[in-house]
């Protein structure tokens, strides 16, 4: 998964809460992160990623939840929703 152009303040960090297990089961402290930022093949701040296997042909609830270093959740974005398909791909979200 990949997420263009997401700021962050120095120390926050980038999760991402689902409604599948794989991204927490809604759970905000079994959040998948901190998403990563520092990879130039793939992503470099402030552009983010995270490998992560969904369930195939499943409709997935998403939302992005910030925290700070000591894992405070500062913020939860807006639920936003996709279909998986039935094969492999990268998946680009969005706030």
């Amino acid at each position: 998964m990949k997420i263009n152009n997401f700021s962050t303040a120095w120390g926050d960090q980038l999760y991402l809460l689902g409604n599948v297990p794989e991204l927490g089961g809604g759970d905000e402290n079994k959040a998948i992160g901190p998403l990563f930022n520092k990879t130039s093949t793939i992503a470099e701040y402030p552009n983010w990623f995270y490998d992560v296997s969904l369930p195939v042909n499943t409709d997935i609830q998403y939302q992005f939840v910030k925290k700070d270093q000591n894992g405070k959740v500062l913020w939860k974005s807006d639920y936003n929703n996709f279909k998986t398909g039935d094969q492999a791909s990268t998946i680009t979200l969005k706030e």
